[in-house]
């Protein structure tokens, strides 16, 4: 398997909906954090929550893939080009 087919793969296996039911539902906050540390995070968004014991979390859990420059710049296109000349990345 190519590198950016076990990419697709990845993006595949973070959308589904069942993950997203698993990783959501907790009993208070450091149940939903154990559940989103347990399951890789959510891909796409950061987590605000509060439970009913007054406790709140904020959670920059996304998946971050770990890919080549090479792949980067087969998939660019040629706005994220200037978008990531701009952000200043390595």
């Amino acid at each position: 398997m190519s590198e950016l087919e076990r990419y697709q793969e990845s993006l595949k296996m973070q959308n589904n909906r069942r993950r997203v039911e698993e990783v959501n539902f907790g009993e208070d906050v450091h149940d939903l954090l154990a559940r989103q540390d347990r399951e890789g995070g959510m891909p796409w968004v950061n987590t605000t929550a509060a439970d009913r014991n007054g406790e709140v979390l904020y959670a920059d859990h996304s998946v971050v893939p770990n890919i080549s420059n090479a792949l980067a710049n087969q998939c660019m296109t040629p706005i994220g080009r200037v978008l990531f000349q701009l952000a200043g990345l390595p």
